[in-house]
């Protein structure tokens, strides 16, 4: 995505910039004199942040960064294609992203906590790779349940493994060291979208925004 800033210059917007093809690419619209905003959604990518190589982050987790803004709250549910059948006498096949992913980590926690036996059956580096696993009925896996494709159920509690009961918090981080105008646009935009999206924001956020709709109100009587 480019846009043009105040001062006629072209800003481009590059997603996934913080590995694989994003970065690549990233590097040649530098080499082309591009005004570049970086953005990327993993949690390995805050080191990226923090050195300044990154502009912004959308990550789960990592609320205790400095500069975190916790947007949300993400429950995450058990996942498992519809007609999945649960292995009998076997260790739970699971499938999971990369071992930085904190919904992997929590599953595994879960599952060891409860005793439960399990064995990875398949790991995939992109959500879209995951979902294709669980589709196939490779395994089970977590996540929250937003944006699940069609043949997959969430629940809470799925084949009597454990109770997810845990919130995990969204949060958003900004390069710190002179953030330009359109870095600050595209962080605003960002923030607005993921608002929307989560299902359980910050007490405070809550309240600033009945507050406001109460003073609209207030306005117009």
């Amino acid at each position: 995505m480019a846009k043009s800033d105040k001062s006629g210059r072209t800003v481009a917007l590059v997603t996934g910039a913080s590995s694989g093809i994003g970065l690549a690419f990233a590097h040649i619209l530098a080499e082309h004199d591009h005004d570049l905003v970086l953005v990327a959604r993993r949690g390995a990518s805050l080191d990226a942040i923090a050195s300044d190589q990154l502009d912004i982050a959308l990550v789960i987790g990592h609320a205790d960064r400095p500069g975190a803004q916790t947007l949300g709250t993400l429950s995450p549910v058990w996942i498992s294609a519809q007609d999945y059948v649960l292995p009998r006498q076997q260790p739970l096949p699971i499938v999971a992203l990369g071992p930085q992913c904190i919904f992997r980590k929590t599953m595994i926690e879960h599952l060891d906590r409860a005793g439960i036996a399990w064995r990875l059956a398949a790991v995939s580096p992109s959500l879209t790779g995951l979902w294709a696993t669980a589709t196939a009925r490779l395994g089970v896996t977590i996540r929250a349940n937003i944006g699940l494709p069609q043949g997959l159920v969430a629940k809470s509690t799925l084949y009597n493994l454990p109770s997810l009961d845990l919130a995990l918090p969204v949060t958003l981080h900004q390069r710190q060291q002179s953030p330009t105008a359109a870095v600050q646009r595209f962080t605003e935009i960002i923030r607005e979208a993921a608002l929307q999206m989560l299902p359980q924001r910050p007490r405070a956020q809550r309240s600033s925004k009945a507050a406001v709709a109460r003073a609209d109100v207030r306005s117009t009587a």
